[in-house]
């Protein structure tokens, strides 16, 4: 049986404690939690309390729209966990930034993150952060204090062009990180990574928008 959990860290050692003894969390049942598995839902939307001036939130918070070439980040109400694995950003972009743009996505431990940060451009002033640095091909992890300490380069396709749909899943089963494009699964970008993290958008682009897609699932597009 499951236990009345009061917060998402003890939900998160719950699942730890699971992974530890081999125990799978759904076998030969069709609910959790009094839950069907059927009806969990992705009903995301982002966090007004956590949103960087200059960005601004529409469609009772399924949209941001950023028209101007300050920097900043957004994140979502609802941490990646059992319920809510998989989220969905359609991005727009209307005008580039001095010929090109950035766009960061990934999941971050709100906890421990300062909202007078929300406009600065250190990875030192991001801590416990998981991010895909898109327009460089890259995979950046930092620690507690914001130190980077992983970098790696070449993950994901060159994306030149952000008028595209971009996927974050994590696996709570392997405590696993992918990212999707376009419905397509890009591979393992982060191992070991805790429940309970953020999904997280730190937008450089000087004029567009990202939308939520709602109800979206990660069913892999399959190829010949």
């Amino acid at each position: 049986k499951f236990p009345l959990v009061q917060s998402k860290e003890e939900e998160a050692k719950f699942y730890d404690e699971l992974d530890f003894w081999k125990i799978p969390i759904f076998e030969g049942s069709k609910f959790y939690n009094n839950i069907s598995i059927e009806n969990i839902t992705n009903e995301f939307q982002f966090d007004p309390d956590w949103c960087a001036k200059g960005l601004n939130l529409e469609r009772n918070n399924t949209k941001v729209r950023k028209q101007n070439p300050q920097h900043g980040v957004v994140f979502c109400k609802q941490p990646l966990d059992i319920y809510y694995s998989y989220i969905e950003f359609k991005v727009s972009v209307i005008n580039y930034w001095k010929g090109k743009s950035y766009l960061f996505l990934g999941l971050v431990d709100k906890s421990k993150y300062k909202f007078e940060n929300m406009l600065s451009k250190p990875w030192k002033d991001s801590p416990s952060a998981y991010y895909w640095d898109i327009m460089n091909k890259q995979l950046v992890k930092t620690n507690e204090t914001g130190a980077q300490i992983g970098c790696a380069k070449g993950y994901g396709c060159q994306c030149n062009d952000f008028d595209c749909n971009l996927g974050i899943k994590y696996d709570y089963r392997t405590r696993s990180v992918s990212f999707y494009k376009n419905g397509i699964n890009l591979g393992v970008a982060f191992r070991n990574v805790p429940g309970g993290l953020t999904p997280t958008l730190d937008i450089w682009f000087e004029q567009g928008s990202v939308d939520i897609v709602k109800n979206a699932s990660c069913q892999e597009k399959t190829f010949l």
